[in-house]
Parts: structure tokens; sequence; C-alpha cells
């Protein structure tokens, strides 16, 4: 649920996962670098261009310290690739953060995070109108898979392409990526016993997205907010408030019902998570909803399951 104090609270733009920026990095490496096959018996040829970097980020208007600073990098495989790294926390983002401040002396340092994210968000974009050109305006033919995997990443941070934009999903609203670092939080704070499983669980959620296994992203997203539930009901027992199911990781509805009777859940509330854990149950797209966008919602709604039950465990235990 989201915490009704979050809107006026004021705090630095998020930075977008590491995976996120690796996805950049790795389009980049895709769109600007290539190899060339000599023949039989003689080495390949790794060519690095960034130049055709360079020229990029001079017509989408970034910086011209950057401009300058991937024409100058040196030429060797993975240069840019590294480059863009090095925009997250690294040489890249310092010489620019240094030119900034240099610029505008008097003002203050300028926030690392927020012009990582300025830099990180705006290239992923530029990256990704350049890789949807059609052939005879790019370079070099770029493969399908280090977009669909940079997409897919976005999506998750709380982006989405939509023609030649890359637009913030639910701007206002409480960011699943936040989700997933305050559902660990939780866990931890709560001392919950199962805070590996519920680890292992988000990170293979999120890696079944990125890889376009649909059914399995939802599975492991069922799964996490299972494993939450379960490890509610276990909490409790020891409180001495209900007990634990015989069957509780044989059937998860028994777990469901134990909160119920016990008092965790009204009816309402019962209710809904049990339609939820039908809807989670279910594999493939439904009418008018592709498998990856049910798998993107369906996601989103065991996240926030699993932090409302949190929430409520919290003000009910501690």
């Amino acid at each position: 649920m989201r915490d009704p104090h979050r809107r006026h609270k004021q705090t630095s733009p998020t930075m977008l996962k590491r995976r996120t920026v690796l996805a950049i990095a790795k389009l980049s490496a895709a769109c600007f670098e290539y190899s060339t096959y000599a023949g039989a018996g003689m080495t390949n040829r790794r060519h690095i261009r960034t130049d055709w970097l360079s020229d990029l980020l001079f017509e989408k208007e970034h910086d011209l310290v950057l401009v300058s600073a991937a024409r100058a990098l040196y030429l060797q495989p993975g240069a840019t690739k590294e480059f863009v790294l090095g925009m997250y926390a690294g040489a890249t983002l310092e010489l620019l953060a240094r030119a900034r401040e240099q610029q505008t002396r008097g003002a203050g340092p300028v926030d690392r995070t927020a012009l990582a994210r300025e830099l990180l968000e705006k290239l992923a974009a530029d990256l990704l109108e350049y890789a949807h050109r059609p052939r005879d305006q790019t370079q070099i033919a770029i493969p399908r898979r280090p977009v669909a995997e940079l997409l897919a990443c976005l999506e998750l941070d709380g982006y989405q392409w939509r023609g030649d934009r890359l637009l913030r999903l639910e701007q206002d609203t409480f960011e699943v990526k936040d989700q997933e670092g305050v559902i660990e939080i939780l866990c931890r704070d709560l001392g919950l016993g199962g805070l590996a499983q519920v680890k292992h669980e988000l990170k293979l959620t999120d890696e079944h997205y990125v890889g376009g296994r649909w059914g399995d992203c939802i599975k492991h997203a069922r799964d996490l907010a299972e494993c939450i539930l379960l490890d509610l009901v276990t909490a409790r027992a020891v409180r001495g408030v209900g007990s634990i199911p015989p069957k509780a990781r044989e059937q998860a509805i028994t777990v469901r019902s134990e909160l119920h009777s016990s008092g965790f859940f009204d009816d309402k509330e019962l209710g809904f998570m049990n339609a939820l854990w039908k809807l989670l149950s279910e594999q493939g797209g439904h009418m008018n909803m592709s498998a990856q966008e049910n798998a993107r919602i369906c996601r989103q709604y065991a996240l926030t399951a699993a932090h409302f039950v949190l929430l409520r465990f919290q003000a009910l235990h501690t």
C-alpha cells in the first residue's frame, strides 16, 4: 500500500537498477561495436566505433563534455559499454559533474545520483530510438535481443517505450521498484525467517520477466507472496496468535484461511486475496492483453499484496 506521507516527502530521484544500467551498456555496445570475420585460419577483428557513439550523442543534444569524452575513448573491446557504466558511478559521471560545477560556481556540489539518472534515462531513450530506426538509417544491423532486454528492464523500473519516447508510468504512485526494496527491508526488520527465500523469489521473478518467460515470472511472484504469508502465519503462531496449518507448505489456501480465522484478514480482504491467487495461477495473456503485459501487472499485484500484509503485520505486532 502507498505510504500516506509519501506525497509530501521530498526525495532525490531513485536511481535505475544496476541490471537496467547494464542493459543500456549492452545495447550501446550492440550499436557501436561489431566484429568482422576474415576467413578460416585468420583472426577475427573487433571494430570499436566511438565516432558513431559521439555522433549520436551530438545529434541528441547531450552535453558537449560527454560528446568529447565519447570521441576520446581508447579503442578497445567493451569501450562503449564501460563508458556507459561510468555514467552510473564512475569516470564518465564524475567528468560531467565537475564540468557542471565549474559552470555553476557557487551553486554547490552537483547531486551525482540525480545527474546519473538524468544521463542514463536520456541515453536509454536515445539508444532505443536509434535501434528502432530502419536498417538504412543505422550503421550496422542491431540485434533484437539487447533491445528487448533493455525494454523489459525499463518496464520493471516503471518506464514504458511508446512510439519514440520513454515515459515514466504512474508518476505519482508508489514505485514497484521501490516496493521490492521495502519488502526486503520489512522482512528483515520484522525478523521473518524467510528473508533469503524472499530475496531469491524477487530475483527470479525479475530475471524471468527480462528473459521473456512470462509464466515463470508470474509463478515466482506468487511464490514470493506465499512465502511471506507463510512467514507471517508462523510468526503469529510464535506470538500465540493462531496456529500453523498442517499442510501450510502444500496448500497456500490454508494459510490465507488461517490468517482470516485468526483475525489478520477480514472477509473482504480474504476474498481479495483468494481472487488474486486465482489470477496469479492462470497462465498466458488475457483477452485484449498480451502475455507480457499480463506478467507485468500480475507481478505488480503480487508485490503490492506482499507489501500490504507486511505493513499490516508491522502495525499489529510491533
